[in-house]
């Protein structure tokens, strides 16, 4: 008989004296002991497998042996022999077990007798059961040295709390061992992992584990999320080395209870320490190695940290890349001591994303091989100043990178933007904000900047907001001014856009009196322009429109809720080639107002002259300086659809184009047909009688028109639908 003594190992916890008296040690998770009335399976021969078992439907398990068969002493008087090996052993009890004070019987069951080793173990559902069992397994006592796998072997054995093994000497795997052992609160392992490679998710979700020592790695390589979900792992008695092992990431995860860890002296081998202490609520102390050694990544490793106040890590990064989310949702972390250069760190996305209290940071001096800084202080609601290198270096992405950072108060941002390609979000919700320097250049692909400043409501000052974009690519400024409501300063945008404003959503609200948009090859590629709850008055909007690209197709500009854009609405009886109307109610109109809608609108239809450069049209009513666009031409060359023009040498029945007021005649090429458009204004008034334009109207009848002091041809005779 071999007899195996477990060796439980706390790890005890220094109590200051509230003296000044001497420290004093208590242990602080209990060590786990067998109920006084469970019958003892501690002593077990070699080769042998004791096996405490509980009342149920009935017991069953898989033995392997290297050859031969073995015995089954059933702990009822029932006893097997010669059981084949690899095949299904079941019993349902139907004699009474020892009484456990717990409320339930208990027998011993002992595998023993095997004729070849015994290589292989694990619960099994009883063959007479159509259903999921609830396996009644208790203890385990393995007197057997030469196991050589033990993969899922205890999967969802809730019922078991302890286990002891001898060696894992011939042992390759140990992947969910004890995965879902959801009362398991004692494994005694031997010295070494022996011949065992993998470990992963040999604890998983052992949520009553409090404490285990772990012994020596031996040939392990893999222990990635080996106590996942361990939510009352507490102590763990770690070897002096990681050994042979390479990745470590989510070993701990989801450990709720473990309070505070200490690397061994070096990382040795490892690679991977990715979501290492992920959502561990209660870690708050963590002592590194002074090196990272072979680690690549840490993404996630301290994700959901809520206890962790501060935190100094490693002097240089190492090999690392990869620190993504490495503080995500850190609420009570404070200060972070950072290596001085990035390193080899190319993505540092979401690295203090919701550090809630987050107030220092020194970053190190330039940004080194990053590329990705995209929300990397989102929703660090504490967060006051913050020094960017003068450099981006190689950053391609900062989106969102201060999202939500409602105490940040003002921001220098490097001269050069270089890389980035997007900036959207960047500043969303910097309600504290007040003023931001830009970059005085930016790189051909920064095309996105949506919502930049969105929710910025203190911001008073952009430095270098003329400069913003790219004189090569279409830029999106969707919404990059919403809800600034201090913002005061003339947004004065030389850009080429895709996209200013977005319709429906402001671009700025309240502050904002001047808008120039001053890039006259922008293409409007996505739409066109929304400016929304701005305080544009008459001369601003006009200068918007004057600012607008001519020549473009099916784009609209959408003013709404600004003062310069009033209109007002009546009704008006026309004569088909007359310049005056009968109106019933001229109060508030006045001579200069521009007229759309109703009788006015329409495209005129002409015919074009090669010969004499002609424009035809019977009785067009038209008089010279008369301003005018083309929405169709056909065949006709020397002149452009959406173009502004103007009328010269008029007589009844036909007319000249010049591109200036009073301008010589534009030569046209070819016979051709086309359509013109032109926005008529009130020249003179007969109060609540008529109203005189300075063209005739071409239609007969009554109809409801919009008047306003906007001077909307501007936009109009550019081929912009304009919408108020």
């Amino acid at each position: 008989m071999a007899n195996i003594t477990s060796t439980v190992y706390i790890d005890l916890k220094a109590k200051p004296a509230t003296t000044g008296g001497p420290v004093i040690y208590e242990p602080s998770v209990p060590v786990w002991e067998p109920p006084a009335d469970w019958i003892d399976i501690s002593a077990v021969g070699d080769n042998e497998i004791n096996l405490l078992v509980t009342s149920g439907a009935g017991f069953a398990f898989v033995v392997t042996t290297a050859s031969g068969t073995y015995s089954i002493d059933w702990g009822d008087g029932t006893i097997e022999d010669n059981c084949a090996s690899n095949a299904t052993k079941y019993h349902e009890y139907t004699t009474n077990g020892t009484p456990c004070s717990l409320g339930y019987e208990t027998w011993k069951v002992r595998i023993y007798n095997a004729s070849g080793n015994i290589i292989y173990f694990r619960p099994a559902q009883l063959p007479t059961l159509v259903h999921t069992q609830n396996i009644p397994l208790l203890s385990v006592v393995f007197g057997t040295n030469n196991l050589t796998n033990l993969d899922n072997v205890f999967v969802s054995c809730n019922q078991l709390e302890s286990v002891v093994f001898p060696t894992f000497d011939y042992c390759t795997s140990a992947y969910q061992t004890f995965s879902a052992c959801a009362n398991l609160q004692n494994v005694v392992l031997p010295a070494s992992f022996g011949a065992i490679t993998n470990t992963t998710y040999m604890f998983k979700s052992c949520c009553k584990l409090g404490t285990i020592t772990l012994p020596e790695w031996g040939s392990v390589t893999n222990a990635t999320t080996m106590f996942y979900g361990c939510s009352l792992l507490q102590e763990i008695q770690m070897p002096t080395s990681w050994g042979n092992v390479t990745n470590i990431s989510g070993m701990f995860q989801f450990c709720n209870r473990l309070q505070s860890f200490a690397f061994p002296d070096s990382n040795g081998l490892i690679t991977n320490m990715s979501t290492l202490f992920k959502n561990c609520s209660n870690l708050s102390s963590v002592t590194f190695p002074s090196s990272w050694g072979n680690v690549t990544t840490i993404a996630n490793m301290f994700e959901g940290n809520a206890s962790l106040t501060t935190l100094t890590l490693p002097s240089s990064w190492g090999l690392i890349t990869n620190i993504t989310t490495l503080f995500l949702s850190c609420s009570k972390l404070k200060s972070v001591v950072l290596p001085t250069s990035w390193g080899s760190v190319t993505t540092v996305s979401s690295m203090f994303s919701g550090c809630t209290l987050l107030d220092t940071v020194e970053l190190p001096s330039v940004w080194g091989s990053v590329t990705d800084c995209g929300n990397i202080f989102s929703n660090c609601t504490t967060l006051r100043n913050i020094t960017i290198p003068a450099n981006w270096g190689s950053i391609s992405n900062a989106s969102s990178m201060f999202y939500q950072c409602t105490s940040l108060l003002a921001v220098q941002l490097p001269t050069i933007w270089r890389l980035a390609s997007s900036i959207a979000y960047m500043f969303f919700g910097c309600s504290a904000l007040t003023k931001v320097t830009l970059p005085d250049s930016y790189s051909a692909s920064c095309l996105d900047y949506t919502m930049m400043f969105y929710g910025c409501s203190g911001l008073k000052s952009i430095v270098n907001l003329n400069k913003l974009g790219s004189l090569g690519n279409q830029g999106n400024f969707g919404s990059m001014l919403t809800e600034c409501e201090s913002f005061t300063d003339t947004i004065a945008i030389d850009a080429l856009l895709s996209q200013f404003g977005s319709p429906g959503i402001s671009t700025a609200i309240n502050k904002i009196s001047s808008i120039r948009l001053t890039n006259p090859n922008s293409l409007f590629a996505s739409g066109g322009v929304a400016i929304a709850y701005c305080s544009l008055q008459l001369t601003a909007l006009n200068t918007l429109f004057d600012d607008l690209p001519s020549g473009l197709l099916s784009k609209t500009i959408t003013i709404t809720g600004n003062p310069g854009a009033t209109t007002i609405s009546r009704s008006i009886t026309a004569t088909n080639g007359s310049r005056t109307v009968s109106i019933a109610d001229t109060s508030s109109l006045a001579v200069g107002m521009e007229v759309t809608g109703g009788m006015t609108s329409g495209n005129v239809a002409v015919t074009f002259t090669d010969a004499l450069d002609l424009v035809n049209k019977v009785t067009h009513g038209m008089d010279n300086g008369q301003e005018i666009s083309f929405a169709t031409i056909t065949t006709t060359t020397g002149i452009s659809k959406s173009t502004k023009y103007f009328v010269v040498n008029a007589t009844s029945n036909t007319f000249q184009l010049a591109a200036t007021l009073g301008g010589a005649a534009i030569p046209l090429t070819g016979d051709g047909s086309g359509s013109y458009i032109r926005v008529p204004k009130i020249v003179s008034m007969v109060p609540n009688a008529s109203i005189t334009f300075d063209c005739p109207m071409y239609s007969n009848g009554t109809g409801t028109s919009i008047f306003t002091q906007l001077s909307r041809s501007k936009a109009l005779l550019k081929g912009w639908t304009v919408t108020i």
